[in-house]
């Protein structure tokens, strides 16, 4: 369930990262360049964030806390449901 949600966010990111990217790269360059993404960052930034039985919202977008301490127990029968809700960012504290 986690890992499906995560392959959701990390789809995401790169659908948007190739509306900016995509026509200046062009398709081979794209492609390398989501290869190296997908092997270098997918699985070490982001899935691996996605193993843990509790997770956390880290804040809102420019920094602060998350207003509700937001959390998903992926124990909990509801998890699924409430991941939508997650807000997560990059190590780099890019919006996600």
């Amino acid at each position: 369930m986690a890992r499906k949600r995560a392959q959701q966010r990390w789809s995401g990111l790169l659908r948007r990262v190739a509306k900016q990217l995509r026509a200046t790269l062009g398709d081979d360059l794209w492609a390398d360049s989501v290869a190296h993404a997908n092997a270098c960052y997918k699985d070490a930034f982001f899935l691996s964030a996605f193993r843990k039985p509790i997770l956390r919202c880290v804040g809102i977008p420019h920094g602060g806390e998350c207003p509700r301490n937001f959390h998903v127990d992926l124990t909990c029968a509801r998890a699924y449901a409430t991941l939508g809700e997650l807000h997560l960012w990059t190590t780099s504290r890019t919006w996600l």
